[in-house]
C-alpha cells in the first residue's frame, strides 16, 4: 500500500489567506462545502478529510480518500498527489502543542469524584514548554503516528494561534513541525495519514504532508 488518500493543493490570495486565518471556522465551512450532504452531523470525520493552511507556500491543501467532484469548489487547483506513507520520509505538520499533565490527586479521592460526577478526572491541557518541545514531539509521533523520527531531523516552529472566529472563540495553541525518519509502525502510520493526529483537525490541524527522500 503506497498510500492512503490524495492531497488537493488550492492557490490562495494574500488577502484569502489572511482571512482564514484569522476565523478558521470559515477554513472548515469551505472544506466542508466540497462534500456530499448526506454525511451526517460529523462530515470531516465521516468523510475522511482533513486540511492545512500552507502559509509559506500561500495555499490549502486538503485531503480526501477520493476527491469528490466539489474539490473544484475550493479554488484554482494546482497539484493533485497521491499521499506516500512507506519507505524514508521527510513529514510536515501543525500540530497542537498541549499536553495533559499528570494529576496530584489522590487515586482514592479521583474514584470519589467519578463515582459523584460519573466523569473521570482529568487535569486541564497546558501549552508545552518550549524546551521540552523536541522531546515530546518526536514521542507524540511514534507513540501516536507510528513515525520514528531521525536523530537530529527535528524542526519546530515559534508557537503559533489557530484562531477559531468570533462566532466560536478562542483560539488553539500549534507549532508546525518538519522531520525525517520512517514508518516504526506502517498501519498505525496509515492511519494517522489518514485521521490526522492531535485536536483541531476540523479548523486545519493534524494533517500529516510526506514527501519521499530519494536516495
Amino acid at each position: 500500500m503506497n498510500h492512503t488518500a490524495t492531497d488537493v493543493h488550492v492557490e490562495l490570495t494574500k488577502p484569502l489567506l489572511k482571512y482564514l486565518e484569522r476565523d478558521r471556522q470559515i477554513g472548515h465551512s469551505h472544506v466542508m462545502a466540497t462534500l456530499p450532504r448526506s454525511l451526517g452531523p460529523t462530515p470531516r470525520h465521516t468523510g475522511g478529510v482533513l486540511w492545512h493552511i500552507d502559509r509559506e507556500g500561500e495555499r490549502l491543501v486538503v485531503r480526501y480518500p477520493q476527491v469528490p467532484a466539489g474539490a473544484t469548489n475550493l479554488g484554482v487547483i494546482t497539484e493533485i498527489r497521491e499521499v506516500v506513507g512507506t519507505g524514508h520520509l521527510r513529514i510536515e505538520l501543525a500540530m497542537n502543542v498541549q499536553k495533559t499533565p499528570p494529576t496530584r490527586i489522590p487515586p482514592d479521592l479521583q474514584a470519589e469524584l467519578k463515582a459523584a460526577s460519573g466523569k473521570a478526572f482529568r487535569s486541564k491541557l497546558v501549552v508545552v514548554p518550549e524546551h521540552e518541545r523536541p522531546g515530546w514531539a518526536a514521542r507524540r509521533l511514534l507513540r501516536s503516528a507510528g513515525f520514528s523520527v531521525d536523530a537530529g531531523s527535528l524542526s519546530i516552529s515559534p508557537k503559533y494561534r489557530a484562531d477559531l472566529g468570533p462566532r466560536r472563540g478562542g483560539a488553539i495553541p500549534y507549532v508546525e513541525i518538519t522531520a525525517t525518519g520512517v514508518p516504526a509502525d506502517q498501519e498505525q502510520f496509515h492511519k494517522a495519514l489518514a485521521n490526522g493526529i492531535g485536536k483541531g483537525k476540523n479548523f486545519g490541524l493534524g494533517l500529516i504532508q510526506t514527501f519521499p527522500i530519494e536516495h
